[in-house]
């Protein structure tokens, strides 16, 4: 079995936040949620619900918005294969076994110094950028 395919579209951004994340498998998987953790930059638990056991597709909602943060999702490699029973090979390296591990982050698009924070220091930087000459 292969390891999950997250396409890396770098940084989620905007005011909704992250609800919902659905990852695809390359063979329909069986999980449970203990099989899984989320936690934020600080190595805070974040809440979620995971479904789609025994198909190709794992479809985790947060309880809340992922919004701000940088979150590391943990897919154990006790997760198995429908099929065959063999564990994810989560580490890539080819042979069955090793945790799938997701880093997704989320920023407000107005945070140049991406400190979680909109103030005058994030003003002060596009303003140098935008009146700044061209060379």
């Amino acid at each position: 079995m292969r390891e999950p395919r997250v396409k890396d579209d770098d940084v989620h951004s905007g005011p909704s936040g992250v609800k919902l994340l659905r990852i695809l498998w390359s063979e329909p998987i069986v999980f449970g949620a203990a099989d899984m953790t989320v936690v934020n930059e600080d190595g805070v638990s974040v809440g979620f619900a995971a479904t789609g056991s025994s198909s190709t597709i794992m479809s985790i909602r947060f309880t809340r918005k992922l919004l701000c943060d940088r979150y590391t999702i943990t897919i154990a490699d006790s997760v198995v294969s429908a099929d065959t029973g063999n564990a994810i090979d989560g580490d890539g390296d080819g042979a069955a076994g090793g945790d799938a591990v997701i880093t997704m982050e989320h920023r407000m698009r107005s945070d140049f110094d991406n400190n979680n924070e909109i103030n005058m220091l994030d003003f002060a930087a596009f303003a140098e950028t935008w009146l700044a000459s061209p060379d």
